[in-house]
């Protein structure tokens, strides 16, 4: 997982131009700093990562079907064959 870079002090500056308190604009800063590292944000890679899974399990879900059907044929063809 990728490190986000976050300018608390950035951040709580420009909350206090626009009006907020300073102790409301350091909790904001400490809610967002917490927020970007948490570990639960997905990245690219780990969507990609998901995404591939998905798709070997499709394909595989497909394989499993095709000889299903095969084997329902073969087993239709042999009841109705004398």
């Amino acid at each position: 997982m990728t490190a986000t870079t976050f300018d608390t002090l950035e951040f709580v500056k420009t909350l206090e131009a626009k009006g907020f308190k300073k102790d409301q604009a350091e909790g904001l800063s400490d809610a967002m700093k917490q927020a970007f590292n948490s570990s639960d944000i997905a990245t690219r890679n780990d969507i990609k990562v998901m995404i591939q899974d998905a798709e070997l399990r499709i394909i595989r879900w497909n394989i499993g079907t095709v000889f299903a059907a095969a084997g329902l044929a073969a087993a239709i063809v042999k009841m109705i064959s004398p």
